[in-house]
């Protein structure tokens, strides 16, 4: 998200205000200058991508790998001795849905260009890498391992204004993200560094100087709140501004246009109000900018965003039942701290429950993965609203804003809990208590999450490393009707085959063409992979998190290499756990 136009402006047209650092350099200034040790905070959902390059994203997410790569992220800041706060997104806030779905459709546009491309037969090596989805499992991925390595924080407002505020209140030297707001930002480090142009090998990226910016538009730092809100950004829809802009580009479109906007929208700033007198000053502005005087609110909102926020977020006290609030204070910690998935809390709080766009065709008969993994959400919202304070039934019922098409995301879809069996226990007793009863107790209940075919079988007793894939393939095969018994066998193929191979064994395999249907399903399982974790969480995490992560599940060009030979039985995992998941699967 950020300032539109205002990363390629800084970029391409203000090279005082965007140059070339050493980390190591301005990491030892900052250190002999201060007798401190250097800290950046980094925007983590920033980095995902940048370190995932160059692995393929086509066929699901080559997890193992990736660890790799984001453990020598970590290890490249180590070896220079500067420490990383590491802070990641949580929901959503209201005030930017609209610029939330509009970036989803996009994204489910580039999903069906892949997939036409791929239906067409053309190689994988050979799509657009401007079509690039992110594999579902790689955000999960990268959070996890960052739990190992630094701290962690996740946000509760918007995580790049708590990143800002920590900075600020913490004295770091510099941020590392790539989201242009930081170059607007009142409060912050002395450095916002580019996460996009990191290069590790030599431990340099950009910088990009708010000061020189300033000086280069011939502004005051205080001023550029108001240019970004003009320039628009999640508060004001640069499609709201396209006839201001058009007014003072003279509709000018050419190379240059992101350069001639930036100086005419300056220039226009030049003659408002300063300080407090702007906020006077909105209504006309309003009514110059968008012919309205009833966008006023809206830019005071946008500019007061930018401001010096020094307050961490307070967790909210629900007084109407003092063993709900127990709860609230238990799941807030876990949540900051990211002990729990961000959406234990989220549910808990009411509030929606998101899916961003994955690669998937949502024009095919496949269902997209958000409809079908519906129903183990409603158990797992059952499990986490059960002892929620109602005063209607509407208190048992989740707001979901998924992607499942184009229509999807015309408003939030309000779905009904499904409650777990009435003896089951309670929030608490599931999070604090560690009994071997206790225990088999949370089996249970996850078990009746995971699928209703499951009800029966001793989950409890199987290996760790099998209960999250029998729980997502009995759920595929048995609950949502998606699988083929083939494609059951085939995944368990893959389960064993990954956790008995190495991230070196897995990089060696080549494909030069993948199965349309087989990249659906590789979503599909990997954003099951999600839920499981999420309901592991709810349920007290019986199964050792080790063994619900990504990296110990899946790897797509081994699926892929796999689907291709219908091949039903691993190749170099142990037999006895493929066939003890088939069983628990295939049979009564």
């Amino acid at each position: 998200m950020g300032v539109r136009r205002l990363q390629t402006f800084l970029e391409r047209h203000c090279p005082e205000a965007c140059y070339e650092v050493s980390i190591y350099d301005i990491a030892e200034e900052y250190r002999q200058q201060f007798n401190c040790e250097p800290v950046i905070v980094v925007d983590g959902s920033c980095c995902f991508r940048s370190i995932y390059e160059g692995l393929d994203w086509v066929c699901g997410g080559q997890y193992k790998e990736y660890v790799q790569k984001v453990t020598h992220f970590f290890e490249c800041f180590e070896a220079i001795n500067v420490k990383l706060v590491v802070y990641f997104d949580g929901a959503t806030q209201e005030s930017k849905r609209p610029v939330w779905v509009s970036r989803r459709l996009q994204s489910m546009e580039k999903a069906h260009a892949v997939f036409d491309a791929l239906s067409k037969g053309q190689a994988v090596q050979r799509i657009d890498p401007e079509l690039y989805v992110l594999p579902a499992g790689a955000g999960n991925t990268m959070s996890t391992l960052s739990k190992d390595r630094c701290m962690v924080r996740r946000s509760l407002k918007e995580c790049d204004e708590e990143i800002a505020s920590y900075a600020e209140k913490n004295k770091c030297f510099a941020i590392l993200a790539q989201d242009s707001d930081f170059v607007i930002y009142q409060s912050g480090a002395k450095y916002y560094l580019s996460a996009e142009n990191l290069d590790l090998t030599r431990m340099t990226t950009l910088v990009y100087d708010q000061k020189a910016l300033a000086r280069h538009l011939q502004l005051n730092v205080s001023d550029l709140p108001i240019f970004a809100s003009l320039m628009g950004n999640d508060f004001i829809s640069a499609d709201d501004l396209r006839p201001f802009h058009s007014l003072l580009t003279g509709r000018q479109r050419h190379q240059a246009y992101a350069a001639v906007l930036v100086r005419k929208v300056a220039e226009y700033i030049w003659s408002l109000p300063k300080g407090n007198d702007l906020f006077l000053y909105l209504g006309q502005l309003s009514y110059e900018v968008f012919r309205t005087r009833h966008r006023a609110e809206d830019l005071q909102k946008s500019i007061l965003s930018y401001g010096r926020i020094i307050n961490e977020p307070v967790r909210p006290v629900d007084s109407r039942c003092k063993n709900w609030d127990q709860i609230m204070c238990l799941a807030h910690v876990n949540y900051v701290t990211m002990v729990h998935p961000s959406y234990v809390y989220n549910i808990l709080r009411k509030l929606p429950f998101e899916m961003s766009t994955a690669l998937e065709d949502c024009r095919t008969s496949i269902p997209p993965s958000a409809a079908a993994l519906r129903q183990m959400r409603q158990r797992i919202y059952g499990v986490a609203l059960r002892e929620y304070p109602q005063d209607s039934e509407e208190d048992l019922a989740v707001d979901e804003w998924c992607m499942c098409g184009p229509q999807s995301l015309n408003g939030p879809l309000k779905v009904t809990a499904i409650l777990p069996p009435e003896n089951s226990p309670k929030l608490l007793d599931l999070w604090v208590n560690d009994s071997d009863e206790m225990k088999r107790e949370k089996f249970k209940l996850l078990s009746w999450i995971g699928s209703a075919h499951l009800s029966d079988t001793k989950l409890g007793e199987f290996p760790h490393q099998l209960i999250s894939a029998t729980c997502i393939l009995s759920y595929l095969y048995h609950d949502a009707g998606i699988l083929h018994d083939w494609e059951v066998k085939v995944f368990a193929s893959t389960v064993v085959d990954v956790q008995a191979m190495n991230s070196k064994d897995l990089s060696l395999i080549y494909l030069k063409k993948v199965d349309v249907r087989g990249v659906q399903l590789a979503t599909l399982f990997t954003r099951a992979i999600t839920h499981l974790v999420l309901a592991n969480s709810i349920c007290g995490t019986p199964v050792s998190s080790e063994w619900t992560r990504h990296p110990q599940l899946f790897d797509g060009k081994l699926f892929q290499k796999l689907y291709l030979e219908k091949r039903i039985k691993p190749k170099q995992g142990n037999f006895q756990h493929f066939q003890q998941i088939c069983e628990a699967i295939l049979t009564g």
